[in-house]
């Protein structure tokens, strides 16, 4: 754990069983999620002390594949985890650490990987690896709400990422897609709806970090900011 302000190594945690494919800090950053390669599943760490000293709490290693991502709801209540055994699992921390609240894997979803909430909490965007199509669910039932598709493709690539401008009113979402003419994009809907309002190109990276900064949003791409309004 490194602090932001000047680089300094905080705190190390070792001994975890294999990499690490995903990390998520609660939003009141007590919490940090560690998601990991093969079948062991998720840790939670937290720390009361800004991280100088941690205990490991309760996780979930009921795992048939390696963690693709975490997400935390906005209100820090719930935490949602695609993994590549086709699962979306929804959690509540508790005293312990996680208890798990629904686990399912979504028909016509694909693998899921990248996800984030709308900024109400409401809604859970959830792009696939396997294909081309963001599904928007609720993130309580896990219900299939709707599904959404980028324009015609010769790409059967997916989605790794996924991001909400912070007023809501743009969802972004790349990866490894391609259009038509074999350009990585990033595609940008309005309200999460409808069809695409814009594609973004982003050269030859074949996939993209996401996160929503303001109004219309801000999407950045291994190191290289641009502005998508």
């Amino acid at each position: 754990l490194v602090s932001r302000s000047d680089g300094t190594v905080i705190h190390r945690i070792a001994g975890l069983p294999n990499t690490i494919t995903h990390l998520a800090f609660s939003p009141d950053g007590r919490l940090l999620v560690v998601g990991l390669w093969g079948r062991h599943g998720v840790r939670v760490f937290s720390s009361g002390d800004r991280w100088q000293s941690v205990r490991e709490l309760q996780g979930d290693a009921n795992f048939a594949g390696e963690v693709n991502s975490s997400v935390w709801s906005p209100d820090g209540q719930r935490l949602v985890v695609s993994a590549a055994d086709g699962y979306l699992r929804t959690y509540k921390f508790g005293a312990s650490g996680l208890r798990l609240l629904t686990s399912d894997i979504l028909a016509g979803v694909g693998t899921p990987h990248g996800m984030a909430f709308s900024p109400d909490g409401k809604r859970l965007a959830v792009g696939a690896t396997d294909q081309a199509t963001i599904a928007l669910i609720d993130p309580v039932t896990l219900k299939l709400e709707r599904i959404l598709s980028p324009p015609a493709s010769n790409s059967t690539r997916g989605f790794n990422a996924v991001a909400w401008s912070v007023d809501g009113k743009r969802l972004f979402a790349g990866g490894s897609w391609t259009d038509q003419q074999g350009h990585f994009a990033v595609c940008i809907w309005p309200d999460g709806l409808g069809r695409v309002l814009r594609q973004a190109h982003v050269g030859r990276c074949d996939r993209a970090v996401l996160a929503g900064v303001a109004g219309h949003g801000h999407c950045s791409r291994r190191g290289c900011d641009w502005s998508a309004h």
